[in-house]
């Protein structure tokens, strides 16, 4: 299936002192479309063309049905966040932009036939899973793979990895997904108690769909403009959270699928 792919160079000024004052540099953008693109292989652009030449740096990336969105990160310590980094940190960009070109000019160029994307089946039950690592869970691929092994359908709405390189690796991953059928089922049941980390919420597809409608009407755009990142149960409330045009928007809804909470954030 083809994707649109975004990736950014961006250059983090630390200043290691004081209150750490910091400043984020977009070096260099890079958007194309692809039917290549394995998220594997940008973790290991991620290790080869910035972590081993950067201690300090990390790494971003966001998957959808239709998009992946990846943030390369280094970090160079300054005196002064409104110093320049040195030469040889420059030099250091230069070559982590010629490796990303040649990356894009290699999986621009290798599309694959057009495939109908997956959908989700209406019926289908929200999950959320997130747990802190190196941007990916052995227990959930494994998961994953026994979904599949039991033909059990899933969807996966929304993948979030970060790879945190800085002194101690650290990071996170986060899973928004829909498994068809019950959560009670045997099969499905026994998968579950296998990942620790995984929450049930009460939330079907249909519903969801009508919320994302709604909170599109809001924004006055179309449901498909909108990435959803975060869903949570908030005292029999459902709160959500949607990227649009750059910006994170969060909205409550009541058991009667009513707004009754907005909030902007940066």
């Amino acid at each position: 299936m083809v994707q649109d792919i975004k990736i950014s160079l961006v250059a983090k000024k630390l200043v290691f002192r004081d209150h750490f004052p910091e400043e984020n540099e977009i070096i260099k953008e890079w958007q194309f479309q692809s039917g290549s693109v394995v998220k594997k292989d940008l973790q290991e652009l991620f290790y080869i063309a910035v972590s081993k030449e950067v201690g300090w740096s990390t790494f971003d990336m966001t998957t959808t049905s239709k998009s992946i969105t990846v943030s390369l990160i280094p970090i160079f310590f300054t005196d002064s966040i409104n110093e320049d980094v040195s030469d040889a940190d420059r030099d250091i960009l230069n070559n982590i932009i010629n490796q990303v070109n040649s990356y894009v000019i290699k999986h621009s160029k290798t599309e694959q036939a057009s495939v109908k994307p997956k959908q989700p089946h209406i019926d289908s039950q929200a999950l959320i899973y997130r747990v802190p690592g190196q941007g990916g869970s052995f227990e959930f691929e494994n998961f994953i793979k026994n979904l599949t092994k039991n033909n059990i359908s899933f969807y996966i709405e929304y993948e979030h990895s970060n790879i945190a390189e800085q002194g101690a690796s650290g990071g996170f991953y986060e899973v928004i997904l829909f498994i068809k059928d019950t959560i009670t089922s045997g099969v499905v049941y026994d998968l579950l108690k296998k990942v620790p980390g995984m929450e049930q919420i009460n939330l079907k597809r249909d519903r969801f769909e009508i919320l994302k409608m709604k909170t599109a009407n809001f924004l006055n755009t179309q449901p498909s403009n909108l990435e959803v990142v975060e869903l949570e149960e908030v005292n029999g409330s459902l709160s959500m959270s949607v990227i649009f045009n750059r910006i994170k928007y969060n909205f409550t809804f009541n058991k009667k699928n009513e707004i009754i909470n907005f909030k902007k954030q940066c």
